[in-house]
C-alpha cells in the first residue's frame, strides 16, 4: 500500500500559491530569511530587517559569513545548518544586541543535497529583559523576608525581657 505525499501545490493553482506564499513573508511576524547551499542570501522579509536592524537590499546576494565577518549578527545558524545539514537553533547577537532565537532548517532535494535554509526568528530580548526585572524582584523579596525574620526575632527578645519602668519599655521598643 502506497501513500501519495501531500503536496499543497497539488491543491492550489499557481496564481494562489504565489499570492498565499507572499503573504506569510510579508506579514510573519516572525523574521524569515532564506539562504542557498553556499551561504547567499537570497529572500528576507520586513520583520526581519526590524529585527536585525538592516534592510533587505544590504543583505540580499551575499554571504552569510561576510554578514558575521561584518557584525550584523553573529553566529551564523544558516551556515551551520549548511555545515552539519539538519536543523538547528540557537541564540544570535545582533549588532544593536538583541537577542534573537533563530532556527535554520535544511531544504534538501530528493538526493539529500541541501538546496535552501529557511531560518525562522524571533525576537527574545523582552524574554530576557522581563526574566531580569523577576530575578531583581526575587532578591527584593528575599531581602523583605529576611527584614521581617529579623522584626520576629527582635519581637521575641523583647517579650523574654523583664522591664519594670513604662520609659524603659519605651526605649527598648524604640531600640527594637
Amino acid at each position: 500500500m502506497f501513500k501519495k505525499k501531500f503536496s499543497l501545490h497539488d491543491r492550489l493553482n499557481a496564481n494562489d500559491f504565489e499570492l498565499i506564499f507572499e503573504s506569510i513573508m510579508k506579514h510573519s511576524k516572525d523574521g524569515l530569511f532564506v539562504v542557498d547551499s553556499k551561504g547567499m542570501v537570497v529572500m528576507v522579509n520586513h520583520a526581519t530587517e526590524e529585527m536585525f536592524d538592516f534592510k533587505s537590499s544590504q543583505v540580499l546576494g551575499r554571504n552569510v559569513k561576510d554578514l558575521v565577518d561584518e557584525g550584523f549578527y553573529e553566529p551564523s545558524v544558516s551556515a551551520l545548518v549548511i555545515k552539519q545539514k539538519k536543523a538547528i537553533s540557537l541564540i544570535q547577537t545582533t549588532r544593536t544586541r538583541k537577542k534573537i532565537l533563530s532556527t535554520g532548517i535544511p531544504i534538501f532535494n530528493d538526493h539529500g543535497k541541501v538546496l535552501f535554509v529557511l531560518v525562522n526568528d524571533r525576537d527574545i530580548s523582552h524574554i530576557n529583559q522581563l526574566a531580569q526585572t523577576l530575578h531583581i524582584e526575587d532578591i527584593q523579596e528575599e531581602s523583605l523576608r529576611i527584614d521581617f525574620s529579623d522584626l520576629g526575632l527582635a519581637a521575641n527578645h523583647f517579650e523574654s525581657m523583664v522591664i519594670r519602668s513604662p520609659a524603659m519599655e519605651k526605649v527598648i521598643r524604640t531600640a527594637v
